[in-house]
């Protein structure tokens, strides 16, 4: 039976057209479903259409887009009609009467259905942040389904995109009505929202429609139909969140027998207001489901094609298989009032205050020829890059977004590795948990506990040749070691391990044919510090790359084409808006007149050379508070320019924290993320979860994470830093901290690197604080200007017991000299040692000049009176203080007991007097003094004692040598004496710095 359809034309009037609907009509839809179909229903069906189509003016709409097409733009027809039969009908084999090809065959054309006066729920939360969930569903119970196939296709598409995509969370196996509204409402509880939800099974009849076949909610492996009705109510509420369904089920855009009011599912669920609804009208190949799922992940995440630009390529592929009918089945259901370019899955084209990263070379634009000079040095053999530029200028994004992907694809992912280094406070240990990463892998995942990590940071630290030698066992891979902000071993490094560092990299790349380059990324103002170090200057000076200024096609460049990747626009006059602001800072009014008028020392880095971050973090604020996929006006007023951007944004947050009480807590944060500049500008610092944890147990972790989700803070599991310098600069309440608390940071920072220095070493003594600067910590810590993390701690308290115990000795030394020369005069005492040391020597000579006279046994006995009296010189001054001047006398003195001996030896040569075994018992008795000396006095006479054994050990066996060991052994005692106590009273001499308490 003709029914009349009506077409409303542009004027407000109608054009009216009959279809036949026949036996015969339904017969041949019938047909093209099953897979033995005669190829000619598809011509006799294009006809057909062709012909209804004739009298609403179609051929002149087939001009206008075989013109279209012809000219390599895409066109959207849409087919909105409130008759649910015409659903049912193939449109895509509408029939071109020029070419003969099909609708649907058309390259560049893109057929949308939608059913009138529906409209699409608003997206909550709008905007859509980046990164929103692909949830993957499916089911066997209506059969098998190539359920591992799709998934690894999802999966591989997002790791080639980067896009989050967790198979733990985000894959609904064996999928029932109730597990995939519980995935729903979960999803909605965490607030993370589904940007698509791709639905796997069969489909099945559900009476005089068809519905999807899942498995029932008892948990038996059961099949449960679930209709287009069920299906509408589960997601309805989830229509905000969830922004495309994808059904890879026969049949799930089939509304059925004519007539039936329910529809097909996905005329129900766009019926609902999800936004964009893709399903296949007949039944769907296990090869062709397989196929359109690659193509269409890979085309949006990867390629980053809108959904209509994605499923034109998927229909292509399709198409390719001329004995399935899968490309003429798959359909979208859509308004024309969303617009030509849906995005479901939502990408952030710009990087905030973060560096671009290897993942982001889709969006990294303006510095192509930068890359191209920089990849010809290195693939040239060039084996050191130092690149040079202001802070700001994007040396870190040139490397890693830049250089890096390109020469990966150079040279080949499984020939290049390429290792990301910072140096922070322990270069040696940065670099080991690099080397030790797995590709891909974080730093973050590697532990600096794992044994070979800590065996190879310590063969970094002692053997120059570790990291050649690590090298050279993969030689046909080349290694390439990024030195991230190479300022840091300047600035923060410990000295020791940041030398190691250094010459462990040079000599890696001296060696000839060797596979280790190195590309260093240096501030400008570190550069004079940089050329300073010896071994540094000449390779830094003949591998400099100069960083200029971005142009402002450059810049232009990268701010319209990353937009245009995403389906981004901005309304007229903005981006030139943004260029000026950028170019020029005195270009936007809606600055304040004080910070136009900023010195050009606060201002570097910001402008200029330095203004990447600025424009970066501007065009993500942008971004993240656009209206659709349009940028405007309104929303650059609001966030105040670019200068505006992030002092607004960091004030946002700090308010966010002073509601909860804790912006000293931020100020606390911030001191620990500045290093102080010496004779350069301030700069950020990373610093130890662990070290933040410790200020401020329990409270720190969630100060951290609200700034890290505002991205002025970039955090990975174990360290955390300021995402850009520019926030040091730019942020007004920032920089009035530091200068506030400039003192006492400067103190905050050596103590933090003393003390990791002094734990990391073995916990020496002589590398605690004493003096004054202990005395300055204690005091800014008394009065609660220093908050300290429990390492630091633990160092300033032993230094002040250590300093305390020091005191105390000297106290303790000053009262026995006291005490003893309150007892003995101090001129007495001298006399008496003069005399005793007198008679000794008188009675050593007298003995001498009667050797012959008398026996051995009398002089023995005189000799040992002699080491007697020396020894009760020596007692007496270990037990009083050798502090003064006095006591410095009587020591030489006393110590000078072997003089007597070594004048009575060369008088008995004057006089003749025989060398015999009377020496050897001098020089017993010189042993004997030695002795004592190292005993009682400096355990540095030690040395003495050896030295006289060798020569009463030479003389007894041969006394030939008594005479020259007489006149050689006594000698150097006096000489070692001289000048152990020659560095006793240097020392002393210098005015003592009373320590603190």
């Amino acid at each position: 039976m003709p029914q009349e359809y009506l077409l409303r034309t542009a004027g407000g009037g109608f054009e009216s057209a009959q279809l036949a609907w026949s036996e015969a009509l339904l017969a041949e839809l019938a047909a093209l479903r099953r897979p033995d179909r005669d190829p000619a229903i598809l011509s006799r069906l294009g006809e057909f259409l062709r012909s209804f189509l004739a009298p609403l003016g179609f051929a002149q709409h087939e001009q206008q887009i075989l013109h279209a097409c012809s000219r390599g733009e895409r066109v959207v027809l849409t087919l909105r009609s409130a008759a649910a039969e015409l659903y049912a009908l193939p449109w895509e084999l509408v029939t071109l009467k020029a070419t003969g090809q099909h609708l649907g065959e058309l390259p560049s054309l893109i057929l949308r259905y939608e059913w009138p006066e529906t409209t699409t729920v608003p997206e909550n939360p709008s905007p859509r942040p980046s990164g929103s969930r692909i949830v993957f569903a499916w089911s066997a119970a209506g059969g098998a389904v190539p359920a591992a196939e799709q998934l690894e296709a999802i999966h591989e598409a997002c790791a080639a995109g980067t896009y989050p995509f967790d198979v733990a969370r985000d894959v609904v196996a064996n999928a029932s009505f109730q597990r995939i509204s519980e995935a729903l409402a979960q999803a909605q509880r965490d607030s993370t929202p589904i940007a698509v939800l791709h639905l796997l099974c069969h489909g099945a009849t559900a009476g005089s429609t068809f519905g999807l076949a899942l498995n029932d909610d008892s948990g038996n492996g059961g099949a449960a139909v679930v209709d287009a009705g069920r299906l509408r109510a589960l997601l309805a509420p989830y229509a905000g969140m969830v922004r495309l369904v994808v059904l890879q089920a026969c049949d799930s855009s089939n509304s059925g027998a004519l007539g039936n009011q329910l529809g097909s599912v996905a005329q129900a669920l766009h019926r609902a207001g999800i936004a964009t609804v893709l399903a296949s009208r007949y039944p769907l190949s296990i090869a062709g489901s397989i196929r359109l799922t690659q193509a269409l992940y890979r085309r949006m995440l990867v390629d980053l094609d809108s959904l209509e630009s994605a499923v034109l390529f998927a229909r292509r592929d399709l198409a390719k298989d001329p004995s399935r009918l899968d490309w003429a089945g798959v359909q979208i259901y859509g308004r024309a009032s969303d617009g030509d370019d849906a995005r479901p899955v939502v990408f952030r084209p710009y990087r905030g205050l973060s560096a671009f990263q290897p993942g982001d070379r889709r969006f990294y634009f303006g510095r192509e020829r930068d890359i191209d000079r920089i990849v010809k040095l290195l693939s040239s053999g060039s084996r050191l890059v130092t690149l040079v530029g202001a802070s700001g200028a994007g040396k870190s994004s040139l490397i890693l977004a830049g250089v890096v992907p390109v020469l990966a694809r150079q040279l080949g992912d499984r020939s290049l590795r390429v290792r990301v280094v910072r140096p922070g406070a322990t270069p040696c240990l940065a670099l080991a948990l690099a080397l030790c990463s797995i590709d891909g892998q974080a730093k973050s995942a590697v532990s600096p506990s794992e044994r070979p990590v800590a065996e190879l940071r310590r063969g970094l630290l002692k053997r120059r040749q570790t990291l050649a030698e690590l090298a050279a066992a993969t030689p046909d891979t080349r290694l390439l070691i990024v030195v991230d902000q190479a300022e840091e071993l300047f600035s923060q490094s410990d000295r020791a391990e940041a030398t190691a560092f250094i010459e462990g990299l040079l000599h890696a790349i001296a060696i000839a044919d060797g596979p280790v380059a190195v590309v260093l990324t240096l501030r400008a103002d570190f550069l004079g510090v940089c050329l300073d170090q010896p071994t540094l200057a000449e390779p830094v000076r003949e591998s400099m790359e100069l960083i200029l200024p971005l142009g402002r096609d450059d810049l232009q460049q990268a701010i319209l084409r990353p937009a245009a990747l995403v389906g981004l626009g901005f309304e007229e006059g903005l981006v030139d808006a943004l260029l000026d602001a950028i170019c020029d800072a005195g270009a936007v009014s809606s600055e304040p007149q004080a910070e136009r008028d900023l010195a050009p020392e606060r201002r570097l880095g910001t402008l200029g050379v330095g203004s990447l971050p600025l424009l970066q973090f501007t065009l993500e604020q942008l971004w993240e508070r656009r209206s659709g996929n349009t940028i405007t006006w309104h929303t650059w007023r609001a966030i105040g320019g670019v200068r505006g951007a992030i002092t607004r944004r960091a004030d946002d947050i700090l308010a966010a924290s002073r509601k909860s009480d804790e912006t000293s807590l931020v100020q606390k944060l911030f001191g620990r993320l500045v290093q102080l500049g010496e004779g350069t500008l301030d700069t950020r610092r990373r610093a130890q979860r662990s070290e933040l944890e410790s200020i401020a147990p329990g409270h720190m972790a969630r100060v951290v994470a609200r700034w890290v989700d505002a991205r002025l803070l970039t955090a990975d599991e174990s360290e955390v830093t300021i995402a850009h310098e520019a926030l040091l600069y730019e942020w007004e309440t920032l920089r009035r901290w530091i200068d506030d608390s400039r003192e006492s940071l400067r103190v905050l920072q050596r103590l933090s690197r003393d003390s990791r220095h002094y734990f990391g070493n073995g916990e020496i003594a002589d590398d605690l604080w004493h003096g004054s600067p202990l005395r300055r910590a204690l005091a800014l810590q008394h009065e609660g200007k220093l908050q300290l993390s429990d390492e630091e701690a633990t160092f300033l308290q032993r230094s002040a017991q250590a300093a305390a115990a020091h005191q105390a000795l000297l106290e303790q030394q000053a009262k026995r000299a006291r005490d003893l020369d309150a007892g003995l005069g101090g001129k007495a005492r001298t006399v008496a040692i003069l005399a005793l040391v007198a008679a000794g020597g008188a009675l050593h000579f007298i003995a001498r000049m009667r050797l012959r006279e008398i026996g051995h046994e009398l002089y023995m006995l005189m000799t040992v009176l002699v080491a007697a009296l020396g020894a009760v010189m020596l007692l007496m001054l270990k037990h009083s203080s050798i502090n003064n001047e006095f006591n410095r006398r009587t020591l030489s003195l006393c110590m000078t007991a072997t003089g007597p001996i070594f004048v009575n030896h060369w008088i008995g040569l004057v006089f003749g007097f025989p060398s015999d075994q009377s020496s050897v018992i001098d020089l017993n008795i010189i042993l004997m003094l030695c002795i004592v000396g190292a005993i009682t006095l400096d355990a540095r006479l030690s040395a003495l004692v050896g030295l006289n054994v060798i020569g009463i050990l030479i003389a007894t066996q041969k006394p030939q040598w008594i005479g020259p060991i007489m006149a050689i052994f006594p000698t150097l005692d006096i000489l070692f004496m001289s000048w152990l106590y020659g560095r006793h009273a240097g020392r002393e001499s210098q005015p003592a710095e009373p320590p603190a308490t």
